[in-house]
């Protein structure tokens, strides 16, 4: 159980999806410092809910991947922003606030695209290249169909992610995730801060 388990077994699917590696090795760090602290459960002890946690992750295919956990940090803009970066540039997703800011109904996207003679090394990097010889940036604003907000959290994926499951449920179609793939995911997660 815990924080990591209950709050961010998807991203560690999510990891997993897109690297298409399992976890090699897992450090993690967090604490419970600002929320809950004088919540107990009933008992004499308090409450264990972590409120803050970093979690690195170094993958079999030789990627590494950090999540970043804070449970007071309200005043974001976005609620959830995931990125990806590698050779060729960084890709970045920030997720909408669940109805409290005024762009929920927008999933943001931005691109950074590496100039090529980086990637080719042809760069000689002993001086950094002034800003317009850096690559290109790209942003894009997606709007989420309202029917889609309207029908659950997380940006209407709770409801598509139903909707499937439903689907496949009730006509003997294949699962798109397996019992395995969020065990994986939740034994990611239940990494020892």
């Amino acid at each position: 159980g815990g924080t990591l388990v209950e709050k961010c077994c998807h991203f560690f699917d999510l990891m997993r999806r897109i690297l298409r590696s399992e976890p090699r090795r897992i450090f993690a760090s967090g604490g419970q410092d600002v929320n809950h602290l004088l919540e107990t459960d009933g008992s004499a002890s308090s409450a264990d809910i972590l409120d803050n946690a970093y979690v690195l992750v170094d993958f079999e295919c030789g990627a590494r991947a950090v999540l970043e956990l804070c449970m007071f940090a309200e005043a974001s803009l976005h609620q959830e922003e995931v990125s990806l970066i590698g050779t060729h540039g960084k890709l970045e997703a920030f997720a909408p606030s669940h109805g409290l800011k005024l762009d929920d109904g927008r999933i943001n996207f931005r691109k950074g695209v590496r100039n090529s003679a980086f990637t080719l090394g042809e760069w000689d990097r002993v001086d950094p290249p002034p800003p317009e010889e850096c690559g290109t940036l790209t942003e894009e604003h997606i709007a989420v169909d309202p029917k889609l907000l309207e029908a659950g959290n997380h940006a209407g994926a709770t409801y598509e992610e139903l909707r499937r499951f439903t689907h496949a449920a009730l006509n003997g179609g294949d699962a798109e995730v397996l019992v395995r793939t969020g065990a994986a995911a939740a034994a990611a997660a239940s990494a020892e801060p």
